[in-house]
């Protein structure tokens, strides 16, 4: 009978095992579809099973977890979703509302990356998991493609700007994690695969060419190191380390200027001038979030115009005051600001949180930064990945803050 009895016993704590390890997998798998999203099924599937784990799991939870959301966070999202909207309602363009509700709907990973990594302290790991693995995917994918055309990858995107804006965001968390885990001492095994994959991306990154995407993940590490040396007091050896990073990158930016020079730069600029031309006759509500293309085509394209069909400037800041006017415009500023104040506000306290912050600062920096010569997180993939990885940092930050 003592037999029988320790057999239930075990068949139970698999059962139980098994039923915890389900909120892990589906964090990983939308994770991964997340961080490569080439199949919309596969990301739609994987966000029905995160919403069906999260109803679920942790039902009793969920609005006491999405109280815990910084309020700071909130006024950034309601900003920036009222400008959105007020702007898109104000001209009566139905596409342009339909517009809108998109961005909106972008946000949503946001809250379902949040709940399933703040529930239970270590299942936000299977999220980084998958990360690796879809940078795993782009470094193969971008090494094959440069063997075979010696030229700027592309990845799966269709264009090289496009790839290297997902690597904007997959890298830093990628290389924080790796860091983090070698420096845990758990496996090290594993933390060197990870490593290595992690440099492995950054050599993709540069297959890329995509002077947007170097330039932000330059800076925002550049920002992040200043950052770090402020909150640990180490001015002499962080300013030495700047300065010498400053000289290597001013060195080999100088030498190889010829290299990062393209024929149609000089179109961002006539494209600035085309979107400011835009906002000044339409200074509130903007022409519409869909009305860019047209508009451009009829009225602002300058003669000296050689790329005649484009739907976005090439600057999301132009895109969104051009329009959505000074509300869109003001809001999408407002949202970006928040979230980097919120980011840095975590960054300079002491707790295990810090990396997962300076994680995040970097890809907001990264992503805003190659988003003033490209097209930001107005890229479906982009700002669906931005926004999950947002909320995966919330919550792990809401996780280790509980478990102190």
């Amino acid at each position: 009978m003592g037999k029988i009895n320790g057999e239930g016993c075990e068949m139970t704590n698999l059962r139980d095992r098994k039923r915890e390890a389900i909120p892990s997998v589906v964090l990983f798998l939308y994770s991964l579809s997340l961080a490569w999203p080439q199949y919309n099924a596969f990301v739609s599937i994987a966000a029905a099973l995160a919403i069906v784990v999260i109803i679920c799991f942790y039902r009793k939870e969920i609005l006491v977890k999405l109280a815990a959301v910084p309020r700071l966070l909130y006024w950034a999202f309601g900003v920036f979703v009222c400008a959105v909207l007020v702007a898109s309602l104000a001209i009566h363009d139905s596409a342009s509302i339909a517009k809108a509700q998109n961005i909106i709907y972008w946000m949503l990973p946001f809250f379902l990356m949040y709940l399933l990594a703040s529930f239970e302290k270590n299942k936000w790991l299977a999220a980084y998991y998958g990360f690796h693995l879809a940078l795993l995917i782009s470094n193969i994918i971008g090494l094959a493609e440069f063997i075979k055309t010696h030229g700027r990858v592309t990845g799966p995107y269709g264009h090289p700007n496009h790839f290297a804006m997902m690597l904007d965001i997959l890298l830093p968390y990628c290389l924080f994690m790796a860091v983090n885990y070698y420096r845990s001492k758990n496996n090290r095994l594993l933390a060197c695969g990870m490593l290595a994959n992690s440099i492995w991306g950054v050599a993709t990154l540069f297959l890329t060419a995509s002077r947007g995407a170097i330039l932000g993940i330059l800076l925002g590490a550049y920002f992040c190191l200043i950052l770090y040396g402020f909150r640990k007091i180490l001015w002499q050896k962080m300013a030495l380390i700047i300065v010498l990073l400053t000289c290597s990158l001013g060195y080999l930016g100088y030498n190889n200027m010829q290299n990062f020079h393209r024929s149609y730069d000089y179109e961002r600029i006539l494209l600035m001038e085309s979107s400011y031309n835009m906002w000044n006759d339409h200074k509130v509500f903007g022409v519409g979030l869909a009305n860019w293309e047209k508009e451009y085509q009829k009225k602002y394209i300058s003669p000296q115009a050689k790329e005649k069909e484009l739907d976005m400037p090439h600057n999301i800041i132009a895109y969104y005051f051009s329009t959505t006017g000074l509300i869109g415009g003001i809001g999408f500023c407002i949202l970006m600001l928040g979230i980097m104040a919120y980011l840095i506000k975590n960054s300079l306290g002491l707790s295990l949180n810090v990396v997962f912050c300076y994680a995040m600062l970097l890809v907001a920096i990264a992503v805003t930064i190659h988003g003033l010569v490209d097209v930001g997180i107005t890229m479906k993939s982009a700002a669906r990945f931005f926004y999950g990885c947002l909320g995966l940092t919330v919550g792990v930050i809401s996780c280790l803050d509980d478990k102190k």
